[in-house]
């Protein structure tokens, strides 16, 4: 008789309000992405600007994440602030190129990008991002939506944030 090691739990389910919770989520889901060898997650918002990816923590758990082969599909309007603000997740998105899409959804208004974190087993949408309010959820009807929306998404996306710049 085998034993197996049960999937660990992913973060909670239900509605978040503020953001503090809201990059709280994001640190949880990262962290659970590395436990539980979340394969892809995508990644969707304006331009980061509430995201904590200039915490060492953050990118810490993306390294090891990546090590073992995991994939982010970032979209976003554009990554300027990224760029300008979180010099370490720009060091870590040029050292692991090879496992992160970068897409700019630039033909969508402002307005119109959502905010929101998916992987196969757990996403977050945040519906309201002036009070960074929102939902998380593990459900199958919840995440096949949100990963077709992603799909779409990407569908018209154009390459965006650039792991070299080769100043020629």
């Amino acid at each position: 008789m085998s034993t197996t090691t049960p999937d660990p739990l992913p973060p909670a389910t239900g509605t978040f309000a503020g953001r503090a919770s809201f990059r709280d989520l994001i640190r949880q889901a990262f962290a659970q992405g590395v436990e539980g060898r979340w394969r892809e997650i995508v990644v969707c918002d304006v331009d980061f600007s509430d995201w904590p990816l200039a915490e060492r923590t953050l990118v810490d758990d993306l390294t090891r994440w990546a090590l073992w082969g995991g994939r982010l599909l970032m979209l976003a309007h554009d990554y300027h602030g990224v760029q300008r603000d979180a010099p370490l997740f720009v060091r870590w998105r040029q050292q692991w190129s090879h496992r992160v899409e970068c897409l700019a959804v630039s033909d969508l208004g402002v307005t119109d990008v959502p905010s929101f974190l998916w992987s196969a087993r757990w996403c977050l949408q945040r519906h309201d991002v002036l009070r960074s309010a929102g939902q998380c959820a593990s459900d199958a009807e919840t995440l096949n939506a949100l990963a077709q929306r992603a799909q779409s998404l990407q569908s018209r996306g154009g390459p965006a944030f650039p792991a070299d710049v080769l100043g020629l």
